[in-house]
């Protein structure tokens, strides 16, 4: 497959809030009114690997290319993004040979050694969220200009994958090195499709068009990010004609939208799904019989059919239906509240003697207060405990912050290369974000040996086997209170096209105007 190259830009762009970008030419194919997205919360960092939360993922798509990506109209379809092709080329080593001509919005070439210092950077523990995703890379090698050869630690099958995953985005090294990475996590550089012109926090995101992109450009000059938390606000800028997207419509806002003439109802089932992520290493839920009776004290079919409007189906697994690994015959937990207070008494617990915290953001309160009160009718004291957004992005990768005697915390944890190694063994890696949270993926156990295997192994068939097994053993020792896999719903102005996919990514250059 052969591309046209880039063209190169014009200039440094450096933005921020209050900083505005210099007059950009308008081609004739653009379309001058903003599109408006409205999602519940504002971007917290534009630095590709400190977030995995959707609100950031949205903008990182399309401020930054991966070397790979995943086709426009077949989800687990890899193709060509900065990396042209791949091959094995010896049992550990993966070659890729990149685009050439291809700059940063900023004038700095992307090549080999750029590619390099990103994947050395993504493969690090410790400094960012999606290191998890990259610790089967063992090093990186500059063949030539424009050819790196990935060496990995043993056989990975699924290195091209990871590099369309979470994280993924190729950042401009000599830039970072100078500004450093809280700056350039205010003041992004890419060679994306469109480019930040302004952040104002809290308020809007706007994004321009790369004129000189190489790939697909957008139709809209200009993209506006709004945050509106409260959901009620953005189903009325939908209605009001004051936003063209607005995400998380929530299922019985469905109706007042499709009475409206002027806006339509998209979705589709979501390749992500909902648990409150245990921290089984501190106070009662180290006790996999409490995490159990939390489950069967939760009606996750009612909360579907009230919340959700029965748009979702309960989650069994660590994985959603999309993923490779996926086992469909292990069931969700069922609502029991006789059999949780039948496993609280075994735990050596009385009613009230049990007490935790579910952690949300202010955008799942409904959901969370519903979950507590469910709890609370078994024996269990659950509090929500609402926050914002950056003190969800701390709190999330330091459980020992986490108040005695610990609790949940609400995740969607997204299918990232379609494989149950991407989800599962991404978060719970020993070095993966939710590594700290239970002590049984720690290494020389039976979950981190049969992962690991997996993670190695060319044999399809041992891995979905693994990965059964794997799945069950999440279920069964209760890492999480399991909900469901959800529909997206999206509010949409009938001037636009746009169809949501499964992965809740949104790319501007795929939005079109019907006008």
């Amino acid at each position: 497959m052969t591309f046209s190259k880039a063209k190169y830009l014009l200039g440094i762009i450096v933005i921020a809030a209050g900083f505005v970008l210099p007059q950009i030419c308008v081609c004739d194919s653009a379309i001058a009114k903003p599109l408006i997205i409205v999602q519940d919360l504002d971007v917290s960092s534009f630095d590709p690997t400190s977030s995995t939360h959707i609100p950031n993922m949205n903008a990182y798509w399309n401020i930054y290319d991966s070397l790979t990506t995943w086709d426009e109209k077949v989800p687990n379809k890899l193709v060509p993004m900065l990396a042209v092709s791949w091959k094995n080329v010896g049992n550990r080593t993966w070659e890729f040979k990149l685009r050439e001509g291809i700059t940063f919005s900023n004038g700095e070439p992307f090549n080999a050694e750029a590619a390099k210092w990103n994947i050395d950077w993504m493969r690090t523990p410790g400094k960012h969220a999606v290191a998890g995703s990259y610790n089967t890379i063992e090093k990186v090698n500059v063949v030539d200009e424009y050819t790196i050869h990935v060496v990995t630690k043993l056989p990975d099958p699924l290195l091209p994958n990871r590099f369309a995953a979470y994280g993924g985005g190729m950042t401009p090294p000599k830039y970072i090195q100078e500004v450093g990475r809280e700056q350039f996590g205010e003041k992004p550089i890419g060679t994306g499709a469109y480019i930040v012109k302004e952040w104002v926090k809290d308020d809007h995101v706007t994004f321009v068009r790369n004129e000189n992109y190489w790939g697909k450009k957008g139709v809209f000059q200009e993209v506006v990010f709004k945050p509106a938390p409260d959901n009620m606000t953005r189903l009325n800028m939908l209605l009001a004609g004051e936003a063209d997207v607005v995400t998380n419509v929530l299922p019985d806002q469905i109706e007042l939208v499709e009475k409206d003439k002027n806006c339509r109802i998209e979705k589709t089932l979501a390749a992500l799904y909902g648990e409150y992520t245990f921290n089984c290493r501190k106070g009662p839920l180290q006790d996999e019989r409490v995490r159990q009776a939390s489950n069967y004290a939760v009606d996750k079919k009612t909360i579907l059919k009230m919340l959700w409007k029965g748009c979702g189906i309960p989650s069994a697994q660590g994985v959603t239906t999309f993923d490779f690994g996926y086992n469909p015959n292990l069931k969700p937990y069922p609502y029991d509240p006789e059999k949780a207070r039948q496993l609280i008494k075994a735990a050596g617990y009385k009613p009230g003697q049990i007490s935790y915290e579910l952690l949300c953001t202010s955008s799942h309160k409904e959901l969370t207060e519903f979950v507590c009160t469910q709890l609370n009718e078994v024996g269990i004291k659950a509090h929500p405990r609402i926050m914002e957004a950056g003190t969800r992005s701390q709190l999330i990768r330091a459980p020992e912050l986490w108040e005695v005697p610990g609790g949940g915390f609400l995740l969607f944890p997204g299918c990232t290369i379609y494989d149950t190694d991407g989800i599962l063994w991404r978060l719970h890696h020993p070095k993966g974000l939710l590594g700290g949270y239970w002590d049984g993926v720690n290494e020389g156990t039976p979950f981190y040996e049969m992962m690991e295997k997996a993670r190695y192994s060319f044999d399809q068939d041992e891995r979905e086997q693994i990965y059964h097994r794997a799945n069950k053993m999440y279920r069964d020792k209760a890492l999480a209170l399991l909900l469901f896999q959800y529909d997206l719903i999206y509010g949409v102005n009938n001037r636009i096209n746009f169809k949501p996919v499964e992965s809740e990514r949104i790319y501007f250059n795929r939005i079109t105007s019907k006008m």
